[in-house]
């Protein structure tokens, strides 16, 4: 069995698909645990390959500005961005060790509870870090082009470019939460989700009298 089909045979018919189910349930539970791993290595994945990207980005940065008066503000925040990013991915990882152990359908109910939070809670984080990491940048961005300090004491004679940046900052935003989030993370979510929803139909129908 190459594909998980058992959702388009219960949309043919449900005997056929419980039938099916209790004549291949080894396959299918065996068939669940392979593709579950598969999204669960992918989204570790691509949570590393943040993770490091986005350190080597604040490396950059920081070199870059070395000489920006503002340099330990965008230390301050790269520590702190990084710090509860790291905690966060330990603890997503310990707790995905433990689930592995689990049967195949607890793991994946597991999987779906812990990814969904850590999808809400980056979610959030991009809302409060991202314009506060923006205002940062623009501000060093806005010396390091030989604007003047004092400028920065009286901020409202910055105002009108502020005022014209925060239409790109909506579109990041949007485009952060909505698209880029989803395909690094919503759509492996979408596809345990069908998996785990296959599963316990099968599980449902064959313990039903």
């Amino acid at each position: 069995m190459e594909e998980f089909d058992l959702n388009a045979i219960w949309e043919r018919s449900e005997e056929d698909a419980t039938a099916y189910y209790q004549a291949l349930e080894g396959q299918v539970v065996v068939l669940a645990r392979q593709q579950s791993s598969s999204i669960v290595q992918r989204i570790k994945r691509n949570a590393w390959i943040e993770l490091f990207s986005g350190i080597i980005l604040w490396a950059a940065l920081f070199y870059w500005f070395i000489d920006s008066p503002l340099i330990g503000y965008l230390s301050l925040f790269g520590c702190i961005l990084y710090v509860i990013t790291g905690i966060g991915l330990y603890k997503m990882l310990v707790r995905i060790k433990v689930l592995n152990a689990m049967k195949v359908s607890e793991s994946l109910a597991g999987y779906l509870k812990l990814f969904r939070k850590s999808y809400r809670r980056v979610k959030i984080m991009m809302y409060v870090l991202v314009p506060i990491g923006y205002v940062l940048g623009f501000f060093i961005g806005y010396l390091a082009a030989g604007g003047e300090p004092s400028d920065i004491r009286h901020p409202w004679r910055l105002g009108i470019v502020m005022l014209i940046s925060i239409a790109f900052l909506s579109g990041f935003i949007w485009f952060t939460t909505r698209k880029y989030m989803y395909w690094m993370y919503g759509k492996h979510i979408d596809q345990l989700q069908t998996i785990y929803d296959n599963l316990t139909k099968g599980e449902l129908n064959d313990s039903s009298p």
